[in-house]
């Protein structure tokens, strides 16, 4: 609704056997602020979709996700925005690693509607390979049908840079523990912002 906040964190942490399916949709009224922190650790299946419609002017909405492929497991994330208030703005920030025969399909897209003048929408995606089967696929899409928004995307993907892992294991730490922390310190700031001191651990 019109000048609410709101901040949601789903932490999926189902055991291995298990198969997840999420399914968020939302609409912002002018003003609204909401706040989604998706945490992705649990099941051998993954599937999450996401879908919002930004219809006030001056809304925000910002997704953080976090995810961890493991063994066989599948994940498939779909994120989709729709900008049509004025001013409005969404930040999509996603971090994650696949390790084992793991596979990851990420779709995010950014829509900026007629109307959303002067609007803004962020992407970003970054995933480490700590194996040489692991597969990433990543799909970062801005559509645009007004004048004067702001739209940016990024996405990275690859295998963990040897110099950082070295200049760690200068340090005494293990190449296995060496790769953990470089994980750890990707995840950290959307692991921080939970502000629940038993989930973040």
């Amino acid at each position: 609704k019109e000048n609410s906040k709101s901040k949601i964190v789903i932490a999926n942490l189902l055991n291995e056997k298990s198969n997840s399916f999420i399914a968020i949709e939302n609409e912002l009224e002018e003003n609204a602020n909401i706040e989604h922190t998706l945490i992705e650790f649990g099941g051998s299946t993954r599937v999450s979709n996401y879908y919002s419609k930004m219809q006030g002017n001056f809304s925000q909405n910002d997704i953080k996700t976090v995810y961890l492929g493991k063994h066989n497991d599948i994940l498939d994330i779909n994120y989709n925005i729709e900008e049509y208030g004025r001013k409005t703005k969404c930040n999509i920030n996603v971090q994650g690693a696949l390790a084992g025969n793991s596979h990851k399909n990420f779709k995010g897209i950014i829509d900026f509607k007629q109307g959303s003048k002067e609007s803004k929408g962020f992407e970003n995606e970054n995933c480490t390979l700590l194996s040489n089967t692991a597969k990433s696929k990543s799909l970062p899409v801005l559509l645009c049908h007004e004048e004067d928004v702001e739209g940016q995307h990024g996405v990275a993907s690859g295998k963990i840079d040897e110099s950082k892992l070295f200049y760690i294991m200068t340090k005494g730490i293990s190449y296995e523990d060496a790769k953990k922390l470089i994980v750890k310190a990707n995840f950290n700031e959307i692991i921080k912002s939970i502000n629940n001191e038993e989930l973040e651990n």
